[in-house]
């Protein structure tokens, strides 16, 4: 799910989901991408590999009335309030897996509002920015608790510039990747 708390507001734009296997990059590892260029109606195409993962927006959101200028095309501004998209479960099943996307923060995040998040009752899995900690990109991956949620990656989402932000997910450590093009780029890694 592509969404935010009640206090965040920020644009999102091209979500993309790789799933690796034994660490070999194959043309099917594209497990999800989602442009979100569309520019009508309530469905986020996934233009992936599979194909199988299309999106659908909640809270009054859509792509005829919430479609602006992205870093690449269009975007979609989230309202603050209740905005999100929801993706089908992506079943991973897998240690190894990047997830990336085009961030442009508006305003002071809340607690936690997530970029790209799964939150079932036994996943609990993404990339959030923490407003709590000056709006550090920060990550959670197979509820993994304090190893995890606790983390600082010192990565901080500026405010009013698009910024492509990466989350590298590897057996035994995770990186997070930022760069927002004013000479801001950085990475940060936690071991498991």
């Amino acid at each position: 799910m592509f969404r935010k708390n009640q206090i965040a507001k920020f644009f999102l734009a091209a979500v993309l989901l790789l799933v690796f296997s034994s660490g070999i990059i194959m043309a099917a590892n594209l497990h999800g991408y989602w442009a979100l260029d569309e520019t009508s109606g309530t469905i986020a195409y996934d233009t992936g590999d599979l194909q199988l993962y299309d999106a659908a927006c909640q809270g009054g959101l859509s792509f005829t009335n919430d479609s602006v200028g992205g870093h690449f095309g269009t975007a979609i501004d989230f309202d603050g309030i209740d905005d999100g998209i929801q993706i089908p479960a992506l079943n991973l099943n897998s240690n190894t897996v990047t997830i990336t996307a085009w961030v442009k923060r508006a305003s002071s995040q809340g607690y936690w509002p997530g970029i790209v998040n799964a939150r079932t009752t036994n996943t609990i899995a993404g990339m959030q920015i923490d407003g709590e900690t000056n709006n550090n990109l920060r990550y959670c991956w197979n509820d993994g608790g304090a190893e995890t949620w606790g983390w600082n990656s010192g990565l901080v989402v500026p405010e009013n510039t698009w910024t492509f932000c990466a989350l590298v997910i590897e057996p035994s450590k995770a990186t997070m990747y930022m760069d927002s093009g004013r000479n801001e780029f950085g990475n940060q890694q936690c071991y498991a």
